[in-house]
């Protein structure tokens, strides 16, 4: 395969900048197809620790597939600089609808975070860490869906500061329990903007205050890393999220079907976890047809082929045993 180079892309705008590295959002002309390409620092990208982790974890990437993780799509290399890119999914980061004012719901906080812990969890079943997980790599969409971005990307710059990547057992835990606190982090900066200046034309429901009060007991437990209330995993956090969000929705989960025109409203994505049934007919019966279990015991027509079906099968094993034992 060759080696791809920014010239493989056409730059439309800069979305991120840093001392380390440049994040465009750019197209590839062959296809036609948006992406998010981060571009480093061509002093950085001399650094052998540095080249050494990135090409490490670029290999890992290509296995994290994830609803809630930007999608790793290959990496390459213009004039020493490397680079990566990655699917372009729109919306802002985090960072950026909060210094916009944006004001989320207790509800939608707790949807963001359960989202933000899926993506860790899943990541950190494949042995990757995020590392540097903020507001910043916390892409949200309209309909406040998440996408976590930049994987690693903090691990390859401390690589290249002789803060080589880690290989214990106990380093490999300390990264998972890094991510856990900076997802802490994340939920504080959430609740604090929602606790400092509340919108009234925010819409939380009645439930509001106990989703209030688990978020904030939730990002507690997250800064004591250690501590006996500390999740040992992401999984503990989204469950404790999950089970949150399910027990505000309450009688509220019910079977969607977008097809008939759904419009997004204030579900969560745990609650669209019950849409794959929406295939099901919850239609009520018509008035007199024939119910389940009251058919003053005869048989249903669907019964009767089955009996058929299955004596004509014993009849042929049978009369096949008979024909072998002849011969």
């Amino acid at each position: 395969m060759d080696v791809l180079t920014l010239s493989d892309f056409e730059l439309l705008e800069e979305l991120h900048a840093t001392e380390q590295f440049t994040v465009f959002h750019a197209t590839q002309p062959g296809s036609g197809r948006d992406v998010r390409v981060t571009v480093f620092d061509r002093g950085l990208s001399d650094i052998p620790q540095f080249r050494a982790a990135f090409r490490k974890d670029c290999g890992r990437l290509e296995h994290l597939h994830h609803d809630t993780v930007l999608q790793y799509l290959g990496h390459g290399e213009a004039d020493g600089a490397l680079f990566y890119f990655s699917e372009y999914p729109g919306g802002l980061t985090l960072t950026q609808r909060l210094e916009r004012g944006q004001q989320f719901s207790w509800d939608e906080i707790a949807d963001l975070g359960w989202q933000i812990a899926s993506a860790l969890q899943f990541a950190h079943n494949l042995g990757i860490s995020h590392s540097g997980l903020t507001t910043d790599s916390v892409l949200v969409s309209d309909v406040v869906r998440v996408k976590v971005a930049d994987f690693g990307v903090s691990r390859w710059i401390d690589s290249a500061d002789d803060r080589l990547e880690k290989h214990t057992e106990a380093d490999w835990l300390n990264s998972q329990a890094a991510d856990l606190t900076a997802f802490g982090e994340i939920l504080e900066a959430l609740s604090g903007a929602r606790d400092s200046s509340p919108d009234d034309s925010v819409d939380d429901d009645c439930s509001g205050a106990t989703v209030q009060s688990e978020i904030h007991r939730l990002a507690n437990d997250l800064k004591s890393p250690g501590g006996s209330r500390f999740p040992a995993t992401a999984r503990e956090v989204q469950g404790r999220l999950g089970n949150l969000l399910l027990s505000v929705a309450g009688e509220s989960i019910r079977i969607v079907d977008h097809r008939a025109g759904q419009s997004y409203g204030k579900r969560s994505i745990v609650d669209e976890l019950f849409d794959d049934a929406e295939t099901l007919d919850i239609a009520p019966p018509r008035s007199g047809a024939p119910q389940p279990g009251a058919s003053g015991g005869k048989e249903s027509p669907g019964s009767s082929v089955a009996v058929v079906i299955a004596a004509i099968v014993i009849a042929t094993i049978v009369i096949t045993i008979i024909l072998l034992t002849r011969q």
